[in-house]
């Protein structure tokens, strides 16, 4: 169910000015641990695609990276372009 509550909210955080992904849109009072399984599956599966902040733009990125503030973009556009449906 964390799944399907994280991929359908994609569009509205993508439309949004946030620089990273609002947890508190999920449920009020949560934290990322909580739902943090289920943006690995999204990842993992290849549904998504995570893109980090990083604290400094220094090489390697990889060890810059803010594991809590991050962008999740779908991997295919025309699921994404169907999500937002005639709102497009």
């Amino acid at each position: 169910m964390e799944i399907v509550e994280i991929y359908d909210l994609i569009p509205s955080e993508l439309n949004a000015q946030n620089k990273r992904f609002i947890i508190k849109k999920l449920k009020e009072k949560t934290r990322f641990s909580k739902y943090e399984n289920g943006f690995l599956w999204l990842k993992n599966a290849g549904v998504t695609i995570s893109t980090y902040n990083v604290e400094e733009p220094q090489l390697p990125l990889l060890l810059n990276k803010q594991r809590n503030r991050f962008k999740l973009f779908a991997n295919d556009a025309g699921l994404l372009a169907a999500m937002y449906g005639r709102n497009l």
